[in-house]
């Protein structure tokens, strides 16, 4: 059952069920390359109450959920890879969790051979071993996050902003 739901901004930014979430047997979509290309309409959360919900709830939840759905992806990505060919993971790498649902596998196992993704895969490998210095403030640009800074009136805010992503 879904909640009462108000709002253009709040339905935009609605969100489906994390993956691996009890609920996500009731169609939780794993056919799409990322949750940005996941159409709003199949982003409702099942069992929850959208009723007077800000819109930072809503964006805070849109990210940490498109957080989830990529680590979900990637912990298949190397299930996936364990297999060693396409046709072994095809055959014999279903993961549980996909059991009653070969069609997800099935796509999943295209996606991850498909040059695109394989191309993207190894550029991301490359670029997280050449990093020294790891920042964990997510993808929001830091030009943004140091106006931010700014705008709250930080007197030194290229020190906060060194603090608030990588200490």
């Amino acid at each position: 059952m879904h909640g009462d739901l108000t709002g253009t901004a709040v339905i935009r930014s609605l969100l489906f069920t994390i993956p691996r979430h009890p609920e996500s047997r009731m169609g939780a979509p794993h056919q799409w390359e990322s949750w940005a290309e996941i159409p709003k309409e199949m982003k409702i959360l099942v069992n929850f109450d959208f009723k007077n919900i800000s819109l930072e709830v809503i964006t805070y939840l849109d990210e940490t959920f498109a957080n989830r759905y990529k680590n979900w992806k990637s912990d298949l990505h190397v299930h996936f890879k364990k297999w060693g060919d396409l046709e072994t993971a095809r055959l014999e790498g279903c993961p549980s969790e996909l059991a009653d649902r070969r069609e997800d596998w099935e796509w999943l196992c295209n996606h991850f051979t498909d040059p695109k993704f394989v191309k993207k895969s190894i550029a991301g490998k490359i670029a997280r071993e050449s990093k020294t210095l790891l920042h964990h403030s997510g993808s929001k640009p830091f030009s943004y996050r140091l106006e931010a800074r700014r705008e709250e009136g930080s007197k030194f805010p290229e020190i906060d902003l060194f603090k608030d992503v990588y200490v």
